[in-house]
């Protein structure tokens, strides 16, 4: 059993960089991969299609589609989080409303 000392505290752990709920692995067999490959295989048929100036602005509309979803990514990480956390409060500030109260 290790001790208190010993015990990695979650927040410290997060804010030092140690945990990254972004960072994943996905089954190479699955309808995501499926997906991913064929994301990457029109996008290339895609640009090797384009010349110049579409091509650019291709570039340009991949990176804008790019910072949208890590934009919603965050907003719904951060969602989540504070729901789970007013969850937790609820368990433990909501006594009050309760008709019943627990005798153990």
């Amino acid at each position: 059993m290790m001790s208190d000392s010993m015990k990695s505290n979650i927040i410290e752990e997060l804010y030092l960089g140690n945990i990254s709920p972004i960072e994943k692995e996905f089954k190479r067999d699955s309808h995501y991969a499926k997906l991913i490959s064929i994301i990457a295989k029109n996008e290339k048929m895609l640009i090797d299609s384009l010349c110049g100036k579409e091509e650019t602005q291709f570039s340009e509309l991949m990176e804008a589609q790019s910072e949208v979803l890590s934009i919603t990514a965050l907003e719904t990480f951060t969602d989540g989080f504070k729901l789970g956390a007013k969850i937790i409060l609820d368990t433990f500030v909501s006594e009050q409303n309760k008709v019943f109260k627990d005798i153990c």
